[in-house]
Order: structure tokens, then C-alpha cells, then sequence
């Protein structure tokens, strides 16, 4: 029997990584991702300064 080859934690970030920034759709995805929340939070801060 053949011992299966198991890949460290970083040579899967590494291979993710590479898939993601291969990847345009992707990435604009989670861009889309980082600025809804950088939107939503960015209001719940200016509330928070008004009540103070």
C-alpha cells in the first residue's frame, strides 16, 4: 500500500490563494464581500458617536 502524501496547512493557503487570484469572479465577489461589511460598520460607528 502507498502512504498517502498529507499537504501542510500552509501548502493549502498557498494552493487556495493561487486558485483565488486565478480566479477574476472570485475575487470581485469577495470584494463585494469586504465592502458591505466595511459599509455596515462603518454606520453602526456613526451612531454610536451621536448617542455619546
Amino acid at each position: 500500500m502507498r502512504k498517502t502524501f498529507r499537504k501542510s496547512f500552509n501548502q493549502l493557503v498557498n494552493e487556495n490563494k493561487q486558485s483565488l487570484l486565478s480566479n477574476k469572479e472570485e475575487i470581485e465577489k469577495i470584494e463585494r464581500k469586504i465592502e458591505k461589511r466595511h459599509e455596515s460598520g462603518s454606520g453602526a460607528n456613526r451612531l454610536t458617536k451621536v448617542i455619546s
